[in-house]
């Protein structure tokens, strides 16, 4: 979908968007300066070498997400580069893929290179610690057929190399590595006249050493496949058809992963349908399998979920609901590469038209209403989970897809309604609250990074009940003693802290021919009440008992009931413990 805003756009949309872009971001151009927090971005080449992007997700947490640009993207201004890329970062992608449209790096003729509007996006990205995936498609009018679009494939497919090759060598001193070779070559609206599968594999050929020439060490993509079925008159090839013809016509080993656009709107990415394009990812791996590439990965360089009133729109919310669900499917295939949402910023303001409206911001920078949703499942904790335990909840989370840069150093772990919470290192992944029982809570989790609160995790879903804390009494003992009294500390313990006061009532008594000590003979009795603060697991009953000369067999016992708990369920045999009193006669 890079020609402006849709896999089927014509040149005039192009025009159309870039224009509504440009008097949109004129109006707004003080205001977004003012507004977005961009690092300072020194407009010249400051990086050289490797790149010396942060890792992000793919290596923390396997998961690294982007969000795709339209075609028109090096043609916008400074401003408005900074805004998207901004608040891509914001929303916690590691990504962007941006197109390096030859038509324009290299539009006066061959070898007459114009580095700079790409040069500037690399900049900004490189500030925004944002690595690039650049894609490249637009034949330039001297290298393509007389009287033919740019979306025309090359007469000369070595045109297109010698360009890769140069691009290559410009741009990896300054962090890019990774190219993707053309953009939807499987649909006649991004390679006119219509595909032409062998002919693209000439160019991925021709292509691909001249690029690993130029930086060994960069990704080569295949060009994303747009959702398509094979249709009679070959102006739209299903992905697994082009890839198939990929192979057959020899373009195996001149591609490092396979990029695909794995789109379903307005349907959602779970939906199991032979048209799924997002299903289909499962079936163009089994290829790659068979063909000796099950090593390698499938990017998903451009997803969208286009909102408004067209009938395969959705709305704002539901819009952060599927781009949410869709990553959380994607990080678990065992092939899965990067994942690119499209976009950050609509294209225009009429609302019928889909193609316009791909953005999680409209052309005005108004975040949508599924905005929050999408950065929770970026920078908030996932996968939370609760299990009740006594007088508590155990919970549970997998870490956030990104990383603030550096290692998270703790969670915060929140119960609701009470607001209870407890503060656990950022290596963990669990916490133990102790909860008020009574009540049913929701938990969310929350990164600290130096102290400064991160994005909050979605609630679990299923409230959870504590259970209620156990009160038991247990067995004490104490010699008799020849004369005087002594102590005798029966225990009576909680079988897990609580964060409630409980309370318990205690006597003491004789039940049947066993209990044999007497009172004030043996012992005094002794009834009262013990109270447990918050956090206490352990009391004691203390029972004076008398000392004699009496030869007395077997020791003199005595019970202690438990009865009239607060907060808390008594246990043991109906509440008994028992002293024993241990004759030493």
């Amino acid at each position: 979908m890079l020609r402006g805003a849709g896999c089927e756009t014509k040149g005039f949309l192009h025009v159309r968007n870039a224009i509504q872009r440009r008097v949109v971001g004129a109006l707004a151009a003080v205001a977004l300066v003012a507004a977005v927090l961009v690092p300072v971005v020194t407009l010249a080449p400051t990086f050289f070498g490797r790149s010396t992007h942060r890792a992000g997700a793919a290596i923390v947490d396997g998961r690294d997400v982007g969000f795709s640009f339209s075609g028109d993207t090096i043609g916008w201004s400074t401003a408005d580069i900074k805004h998207d890329l901004a608040d891509a970062a914001s929303m916690g992608a590691t990504w962007v893929r941006v197109p390096f449209n030859w038509a324009t790096l290299e539009m006066h003729g061959k070898g007459q290179y114009n580095w700079q509007p790409a040069d500037n996006i690399v900049y900004i990205a490189n500030a925004l610690h944002l690595k690039v995936d650049a894609v490249v498609s637009y034949a330039p009018a001297w290298a393509r057929p007389p009287g033919s679009g740019d979306t025309t494939p090359p007469t000369n497919v070595n045109d297109y190399a010698d360009f890769m090759g140069a691009a290559v060598r410009h741009f990896a001193p300054l962090g890019v590595h990774t190219w993707e070779i053309w953009n939807e070559p499987n649909l006649f609206a991004m390679w006119g006249p219509k595909p032409d599968v062998g002919k693209y594999t000439a160019l991925l050929r021709a292509a691909y050493p001249k690029i690993k020439a130029a930086d060994f060490w960069t990704t080569v993509l295949t060009g994303g496949t747009s959702p398509a079925a094979d249709s009679p008159d070959g102006t739209h090839v299903l992905p697994l058809t082009f890839l198939k013809g990929i192979y057959a016509n020899g373009g195996k080993g001149s591609f490092d992963a396979v990029a695909h656009h794995p789109s379903t709107f307005p349907y959602p990415s779970s939906t199991v349908a032979d048209w799924s394009a997002f299903q289909q990812s499962k079936d163009l791996y089994y290829e790659m399998a068979a063909h000796g590439d099950g090593d390698k990965k499938i990017w998903a360089t451009e997803i969208g979920f286009p909102t408004g009133t067209d009938p395969r729109a959705v709305s704002e919310t539901t819009q952060g609901d599927r781009f949410s669900e869709s990553l959380s499917i994607w990080k678990n295939w065992s092939f899965a590469g990067p994942i690119f949402m499209y976009s950050v910023r609509d294209a225009g303001t009429n609302i019928s038209d889909h193609y316009q409206n791909f953005g999680v911001e409209k052309i005005d920078g108004t975040h949508k209403a599924g905005w929050n949703r999408i950065q929770q499942a970026l920078r908030g904790p996932e996968d939370v989970h609760a299990v009740g335990n006594a007088a508590g909840a155990n919970v549970t989370w997998t870490a956030p897809g990104y990383d603030y840069g550096t290692p998270i150093t703790n969670y915060k772990v929140y119960a609701f309604p009470t607001g209870i919470n407890v503060t656990v290192p950022g290596n963990w992944r669990a916490a133990n609250l102790a909860l008020p029982t009574g009540n049913a809570y929701v938990f969310v989790v929350q990164p600290i990074h130096n102290g400064y609160p991160g994005v909050f995790s979605p609630p679990t879903q299923v409230p959870v009940s504590p259970n209620s804390v156990t009160v038991t009494a247990g067995t004490g003992a104490a010699w008799e003693g020849n004369s005087g009294t002594r102590t005798l500390l029966v225990p009576v313990n909680l079988n897990a802290p609580s964060a409630q006061t409980v309370s318990v009532h205690y006597s003491t008594g004789v039940l049947g021919p066993n209990w044999t000590a007497a009172v004030p003979q043996d012992y005094y009795a002794t009834s009262g009440t013990l109270t447990f603060s918050p956090g206490e697991t352990q009391k004691n009953v203390a029972v004076t008992i008398v000392g004699d000369t009496v030869r007395e067999r077997p020791s003199d016992q005595f019970l202690v009931a438990l009865t009239n708990a607060q907060n808390a369920n008594i246990g043991g045999y109906g509440g008994a413990g028992q002293g024993i009193i241990v004759d030493d006669d």
